[in-house]
């Protein structure tokens, strides 16, 4: 019976103890039936609020997209503490820090920051660089020695060669020793694949070999 019955019925005053009775059922149903609507009402507000709480927390727990550069970027910076090792070893060669500088701002890994000791020298040299004058040759020299690839008696790029030859030196002596081969034969092998003019010669490419392979503790350790 619809709500608008009810009340039509409720309108008249019960004539009879069984119309009495009749109209109490009828409107015991009809409150009942309103029960029912409110509760459902109710529980659909529930069910709503509980998944707005479930959103709101799988909002906060889902961790962030991880950066795809991250992982190149953690190869980089090894890459950069060991050109900061040849950079020691090397007596302060500058194409080292070019090195990591070319390596820190790849594309594929970029934006990522400098090493101080790649910034400290990158000030340094813009210092010198905004006091540049003159042109030609003279314009030359003086943009090399403030970027520090020449100085008196020293090339960088002569030097880094120079100093690749003898790590490959060394870790060809090594490699020779592992095989069981003596030292002697191991420093000859050295000298006839660096065409040395002897094993004396040999023997000090080595070592200089080794003495750039060791570990230097950088300054900020």
């Amino acid at each position: 019976m619809t709500e608008n019955n009810i009340w039509l019925r409720r309108r008249r005053s019960p004539r009879s103890e069984v119309e009495l009775d009749a109209w109490v059922t009828e409107r015991d149903a009809w409150l009942a039936e309103r029960a029912k609507e409110v509760g459902s009402d109710l529980e659909r507000i529930r069910a709503t609020n509980v998944c707005e709480e479930r959103s709101r927390k799988r909002a906060t727990t889902i961790p962030p997209p991880e950066d795809e550069k991250e992982g190149a970027r953690g190869t980089v910076r090894s890459a950069c503490v060991a050109a900061q090792q040849r950079f020691l070893r090397s007596s302060g060669n500058p194409i080292h820090i070019w090195e990591a500088i070319w390596m820190c701002t790849n594309p594929a890994v970029a934006p990522m920051p400098l090493p101080d000791w790649c910034i400290a020298y990158l000030h340094k040299a813009a210092e010198g660089l905004l006091q540049a004058s003159g042109d030609g040759e003279k314009l030359a020299i003086f943009i090399a020695g403030t970027l520090k690839f020449t100085a008196p008696g020293r090339n960088a790029v002569k030097a880094r060669a120079s100093d690749t030859r003898a790590i490959s030196a060394a870790l060809l002596y090594d490699a020779h020793r592992s095989e069981g081969i003596g030292s002697t034969d191991a420093y000859e092998m050295v000298r006839a694949s660096e065409g040395l003019a002897d094993s004396s010669s040999a023997k000090k490419l080595v070592r200089r070999g080794k003495n750039m392979l060791a570990y230097i503790p950088r300054p900020e350790e």
